[in-house]
């Protein structure tokens, strides 16, 4: 059974409702997934019209905000963070199940892209400084070389919109 196949029986919360998780939820969306997402801000989007646009777009997602909420966060059988969530200093780390998968949405990316017929070939680029240099380096060397590429990550595209691609 592939992951999508096990994530329509789960609980899903997608922690974070910038970039990254909303590129999270248009994608799970579009599986067909009922999901959660619960961001500590007030008002997560850019503005009202932003935030009506969501509601608009994604009637069946459940929107909690205002606070990291407890009951959410326990109930999720998985979760994805967002990059930009320390779960320990926010305290969600305290709510999260020993029974609960928490991913990011690199590793959602990768477990889903493994089981396609045609895996998107990809270098990851790891470490503390000079990521963006070299990735940018990269994507340059391979449009020179006529290599069809695209930076996504924490540059570029959220990795999760590339599945959305094809």
């Amino acid at each position: 059974m592939g992951l999508l196949a096990e994530l329509k029986d789960k609980k899903i919360v997608v922690l974070g409702a910038g970039l990254t998780g909303l590129s999270c939820v248009r994608f799970l969306h579009a599986q067909g997934l009922f999901f959660t997402v619960n961001d500590s801000r007030v008002m997560p989007f850019v503005n009202e019209e932003r935030q009506a646009e969501f509601l608009l777009n994604y009637p069946n997602v459940n929107l909690v905000t205002a606070c990291w909420h407890k009951d959410v966060i326990s109930a999720a059988d998985i979760i994805i963070a967002s990059p930009g969530i320390d779960l320990v200093a926010t305290g969600v780390s305290d709510f999260i199940r020993s029974d609960c998968q928490v991913m990011g949405d690199v590793e959602l990316f990768c477990q889903i892209n493994n089981q396609r017929i045609n895996p998107i070939s990809l270098v990851a680029v790891t470490g503390s400084n000079g990521k963006s240099t070299v990735v940018s380096l990269l994507a340059y060397l391979a449009e020179v070389l006529g290599i069809n590429a695209g930076l996504a990550g924490n540059i570029g595209q959220p990795i999760i919109d590339s599945l959305m691609l094809d």
